[in-house]
């Protein structure tokens, strides 16, 4: 089964009448600016009409011939003149709005508004609301502009985070300096968790603290300190940096709100679940080794219940495909614990592309949709769709660690090995200590397919896991080419404990469902050989 091609296209979210960009208003009706006294801003209509164009189009590559034949329609005009409309759009919205529209090279413009996560405030799957209170600083030249750029870029940055309902800057600026705790600042704005930070000299360098509060009790569940040298050539450099850093451990699945919401429902029955938690405990719930039969049983059978009481709910669609990725990987568990063979849940792939095709209809321009859309079409063995869709997820949202890490390693599986790798070591710097095991695993298999058995085998160890037969198996086909039989030979004994009866025709069948090259699965079974595990009979 193929994914059918989509492309990204307005219509995903509807525009509301007003949008606030960076500190204007956009009065779509009115077709008019205003500050936020409520004066009205001029802009040259030309202008206007191209950032109207971007607002309504939020979210997606617009293309230089799309704007040109849209605002100047039936002139001939070069491209400098809309170059002249985006400099004049970027000069108005200012330091705050810089990098709301972004230039994607080649290709065109997009702009991407933190209000896209409150417009989707009715879809019963939306998440926490959170608000980022004004940064304090002390009275460090130069740590103002700072302050205020890292506010504005961190409400930017977690706005791309679609399940997140994120508070723009102008509501929470109001409320500054009429509440003394994050607990009643949390219940004045209505927001489930704050983010706040201070900035103050520590020697030469800037010391950044930034922490997350559960508004609801209070309690801080997050905290990083960034220690930087800021100078003014480097100091948008800086903001860019960990803005995207902290969005990204405190807004993802995997970051602070989504580790503190799941640790809320990991009790709770899969009835009793919210839309929103049924979610989460599909994308986080579900372990690397997914033979564990409940988490696994308890997403599916949630997000399937979902899916047919909210048939137009993409994110539950989405979840879906993780879901069925963990059970065609690891194996399906059926109510009884059994797993059954590769072949036997290849048939998991149809139901991954099925649902992808039903959450991207929806939800065209979501980057955790089209994250998974990826992932279905590397499941569906369709590599050049794979590479095609991860960039658009990355485009929507650069920042994403659960893209950006399992989506670098497909892509590396795939073939495209320095271009996943790439995008797996951002996904790590943005992760940290948090980072998943198996997001080495493209930096491990890249070595060994290029020869370097040394490396492999580094990168292997920093993904291992003893209790996870795949770490064993690894180690198994890397140590031969090390003249370490003997080691590989006892990593196979563990290996067979782990999983009986498993054989080199095993293992080419899942790294051949992986989209593995033959000439890798060949030199790997040749190996596997050489340390002793059983044979089997390959398939062509």
């Amino acid at each position: 089964m193929n994914i059918r091609p989509q492309d990204v296209r307005p219509g995903g979210l509807s525009t509301p009448d007003l949008v606030q960009i960076a500190d204007l208003t956009l009065d779509l009706r009115q077709e008019e600016l205003r500050d936020g006294t409520g004066s009205r801003v001029d802009l040259r209509h030309r202008s206007f009409d191209v950032l109207r164009h971007l607002v309504k189009s939020a979210g997606r590559v617009v293309s230089k011939d799309e704007l040109l034949a849209t605002n100047w329609p039936g002139l001939t005009v070069t491209e400098d003149s809309l170059t002249q409309c985006i400099s004049d759009i970027r000069r108005l919205l200012g330091e705050s709005g810089r990098n709301l529209v972004r230039t994607v090279a080649r290709r065109g413009y997009m702009i991407v508004l933190p209000e896209q996560a409150a417009q989707v405030a009715g879809d019963s799957s939306a998440g926490p609301t959170v608000a980022v209170w004004p940064f304090e600083t002390d009275a460090s030249v130069g740590s103002h502009t700072l302050a205020d750029g890292l506010t504005q870029q961190i409400v930017s940055a977690l706005g791309r985070f679609g399940e997140l309902r994120v508070l723009t800057r102008n509501v929470t600026r109001s409320y500054k300096d009429r509440f003394e705790s994050s607990a009643n600042i949390g219940r004045a704005l209505g927001v489930d968790y704050l983010v706040e930070g201070n900035l103050r000299q520590d020697g030469e360098l800037t010391r950044i603290d930034i922490h997350l509060s559960d508004t609801r009790t209070g309690a801080q569940v997050w905290s990083k300190t960034f220690k930087v040298n800021v100078t003014p050539s480097n100091l948008l450099a800086i903001q860019d940096e960990l803005s995207g850093q902290a969005s990204a451990m405190i807004g993802s699945y995997w970051g602070a709100i989504g580790a503190a919401e799941y640790r809320r429902i990991q009790n709770k029955p899969s009835a009793e679940l919210t839309p929103y938690e049924c979610i989460v405990q599909g994308v986080i719930g579900i372990p690397t080794d997914a033979t564990i039969l409940e988490p696994v049983a308890k997403a599916r059978e949630c997000l399937e219940r979902l899916t047919r009481d909210e048939p137009r709910n993409a994110a539950a669609w989405a979840a879906l495909v993780l879901v069925f990725n963990s059970q065609r990987t690891w194996g399906f568990p059926s109510r009884s614990g059994e797993i059954g063979s590769v072949e036997q849940r290849l048939y998991l792939a149809d139901l991954a592309v099925e649902a992808a095709n039903r959450a991207v209809e929806i939800a065209p321009n979501d980057a955790f949709v089209r994250g998974l859309v990826a992932r279905a079409a590397w499941m569906a063995g369709q590599p050049d769709l794979l590479r095609i869709e991860t960039m658009r997820a990355i485009e929507l949202n650069p920042n994403d660690p659960q893209n950006l890490g399992p989506l670098g390693n497909l892509m590396a599986y795939a073939g495209f090995w320095d271009e996943g790798v790439a995008l797996a070591e951002k996904g790590i710097a943005l992760t940290g200590p948090g980072t998943p095991r198996w997001w080495w695993w493209a930096f491990a298999k890249r070595a060994f397919a290029r020869g370097d058995y040394a490396k492999a085998f580094d990168a292997f160890r920093q993904a291992y896991v003893e209790q996870l037969w795949i770490s064993h198996l690894h180690m198994a086909y890397t140590l031969p080419f090390l003249d370490r039989t003997n080691e590989a030979a006892a990593h196979v004994a563990t290996l067979l404990r782990l999983k009986p009866g498993f054989t080199v025709r095993e293992a080419d069948a899942y790294y051949k469902m992986w989209c593995f090259a033959p000439s890798y699965r060949e030199k790997m079974c040749d190996a596997l050989r050489i340390a002793g595990l059983p044979g089997g009979r390959l398939d062509p």
